[in-house]
């Protein structure tokens, strides 16, 4: 097990803190967003490659570190599946964990059987539109 100091704070809270204009909207460009989320999506696709599926992504859990690179935090939620046989499913147990907003459908479905890869890609999707629409209106 690996321990670090992580002093930048989770990417939400950078972004409704550093990153929105007067009316609370984000003004994070994509070029901003791209930087934040390549080291994400690269650390989600070892774990997958590794038979780690993270379980419970969301933007609060990305924290920077004292040189402002993401890292992923809180691994509560883990679970292991055969990536070597060419892919596998995780059951998403009686009472699915994590943040219901940023998990697939299947992976909010009590005792439903998720592909890990599909449901991170859903994930990271939609962390990308939060990072991209926070605050703005969804009608305009």
């Amino acid at each position: 097990m690996e321990f670090e100091l992580l002093p930048g704070g989770n990417m939400l809270e950078r972004l409704a803190t550093r990153h929105v204009d007067t009316l609370g909207r984000s003004v994070l460009t994509e070029a901003q967003m791209r930087a934040w989320m390549r080291p994400v999506a690269d650390a989600y696709a070892k774990l997958l490659a590794k038979g780690i599926y993270h379980g419970d992504e969301h933007l609060n859990n990305i924290v920077f570190d004292a040189n402002d690179r993401p890292k992923l935090i809180d691994f509560e939620s883990t679970q292991f599946f055969a990536a070597r046989l060419g892919g596998g499913l995780v059951n998403a147990g009686p009472q699915p964990r994590g943040v219901f907003y940023y998990k697939s459908p299947e992976a909010t479905t009590p005792c439903a059987l998720v592909d890990p890869e599909k449901s991170t890609v859903f994930s990271l999707g939609q962390m990308l539109r939060v990072l991209l629409e926070f605050g703005h209106d969804p009608a305009t």
